[in-house]
């Protein structure tokens, strides 16, 4: 079916039969490769196609999806959410009028004509070269992936915006060999398209990680200044991420809920929120509502700037949307981020190791990070340095506060930024972590 006429028919049908309506409808192509042990051990091709219709009465919610795409059963999809509507409570559900991104101009599709065999090629050989590491005594597995997506939206304002995205993934895990012990070690790379995915990159991930895992003991419990990988960064943005969403303030679920233009972190911690990033695989020109996507801060010096907002939380929070719904066709509107960036600093490799620090590149449980209280303790793995130079690997022990201290106790952000997908940041030190050990 034609998909711009599939658009016209339905906004006719809904013409008087409800007060507004927005929906979306996607397709994908997905095509991935796993070797194990330098054979192929999963090959998989899917495709898919969906519509999500959202539609308000009486100030009444009704929301139904479908996966099989004739106008039959889209009707009768449309028809049950306005069935369901009938159920809901009232409540007030703003819509977007359209308007012209000008800032907006990222390549985001690249045809992704890749053959079974180059895929197969890439991951064979990616874990050739990873075993040329003569600590390296089994893969556990060598894969990579492509992607292709047509993103359609349309609501009751005439805001209607279509756009196509492409990807391309690939990951090795693996298990090295110490003097003592075994451990598992891995390297990823994500980017707009198979072209540009880096093996060189990958297999020094691997590498880089056995460097800092292999033979790891406990340490003596202590007070230690810390240095967390870029990954880490990552991983601890990712955990505190859900008490800057506008749901989350709404609901009192938030360690940030009144602290709105306050200071909650260290002057040197900026983090940026930005839909325009040539490298970020998040950038669109328009968020899941039809709003034309900007940059914001979430973080400036230490100081909160915004809540992450889509049309109905900032409604309810007498705020403006900050262009950041994200909505599927199987999905109701939700505020997400885009891509995030942890801006880079000024301090160099040899400052951020200067002195006794703990440097951690695997962490366990930053998932358990309260998100009320901001209390953790968490298990971590890493290296031990002094002064610039690797002392002896580090695990079995745990670090444990309260995530607003830590976030004030950033005392250098490195030069470095790293891009990681959706997510880019360098290292970062924080100071005085009381480190459990032994």
């Amino acid at each position: 079916m034609n998909i711009n006429n599939l658009i016209e028919k339905v906004a006719n049908y809904l013409d008087g039969k409800v007060d507004n309506f927005d929906f979306v409808i996607e397709k994908s192509f997905t095509k991935s490769i796993n070797t194990k042990d330098l054979k192929l051990e999963k090959y998989e091709v899917k495709e898919s196609i969906n519509f999500g219709i959202r539609v308000i009465k009486n100030n009444k919610l009704g929301f139904a999806t479908t996966n099989i795409i004739d106008e039959k059963n889209i009707f009768e999809t449309i028809n049950k959410a306005i069935e369901l509507s009938k159920f809901s409570d009232e409540d007030d559900y703003p819509f977007a009028k359209k308007e012209e991104n000008k800032e907006f101009n990222i390549k985001l599709y690249y045809p992704q004509n890749v053959s079974f065999e180059e895929m197969l090629d890439f991951a064979l050989d990616l874990e050739k070269n990873l075993r040329k590491d003569k600590r390296i005594i089994s893969v556990r597995k060598s894969g990579v992936g492509i992607s292709e997506e047509e993103f359609y939206y349309f609501n009751s304002l005439d805001n209607f915006y279509s756009l196509k995205f492409s990807s391309a993934s690939s990951s090795v895990l693996a298990i090295g060999q110490g003097k003592k012990d075994n451990q598992y070690t891995w390297g990823s790379d994500i980017k707009r398209s198979f072209e540009f995915l880096n093996k060189k990159e990958i297999i020094k991930e691997a590498q880089e990680n056995l460097n800092y895992l292999l033979d790891g003991e406990e340490i003596e419990t202590q007070n230690l200044d810390i240095v967390l990988s870029e990954e880490m960064v990552e991983e601890l943005i990712t955990a505190l991420g859900s008490s800057f969403l506008g749901k989350n303030i709404l609901r009192g679920k938030s360690l940030f809920k009144d602290k709105l233009g306050e200071k909650i972190a260290s002057e040197k911690l900026s983090l940026l929120d930005s839909p325009i990033e040539k490298e970020g695989l998040s950038s669109t020109p328009y968020d899941g509502e039809g709003v034309k996507t900007f940059k914001k801060f979430v973080i400036e010096n230490g100081i909160l700037k915004n809540f992450i907002l889509d049309l109905y939380t900032a409604n309810k929070l007498n705020l403006k949307t900050t262009g950041n719904c994200f909505r599927s066709a199987t999905s109701l509107p939700s505020p997400s981020f885009s891509n995030l960036i942890v801006l880079p600093g000024k301090a160099s490799k040899d400052e951020l190791f200067k002195g006794k620090v703990l440097y951690i590149i695997s962490a366990m449980g930053l998932h358990t990070i309260d998100p009320i209280s901001g209390d953790f303790s968490i298990g971590v793995e890493g290296a031990l340095f002094e002064n610039g130079k690797h002392i002896k690997n580090v695990r079995g022990v745990t670090i444990a506060g309260n995530v607003k201290d830590l976030l004030n106790n950033i005392s250098l952000v490195g030069k470095d930024i790293k891009w990681m997908g959706s997510f880019a940041a360098p290292k970062i030190r924080v100071s005085n972590i009381k480190i459990a050990g032994k």
